[in-house]
């Protein structure tokens, strides 16, 4: 199926968009001061919702524990 292939894809693509979202979803957790495991859940219940049960947790994961890192740093400046 070549979802989990080395290969770039594109924006219209099922993962791209579900990781866009992941990304969305973890901003509004993180200004809204959600600690990074409820942020997780749930992103993961809505990713689920939008894309059904195909897409990898670790996409969601590796998406919101980013933007918390990503953020964190800029706070720490």
């Amino acid at each position: 199926m070549g979802l989990y292939e080395d290969k770039q894809i594109g924006m219209d693509h099922l993962l791209a968009r579900a990781k866009f979202q992941s990304k969305v979803d973890a901003t509004l957790h993180y200004l809204n001061s959600t600690s990074l495991k409820k942020s997780i859940e749930s992103t993961l219940k809505h990713i689920r919702f939008l894309f059904g049960n195909d897409i990898p947790d670790e996409i969601v994961r590796t998406a919101v524990t980013s933007v918390y890192a990503e953020n964190d740093a800029l706070k720490s400046k």
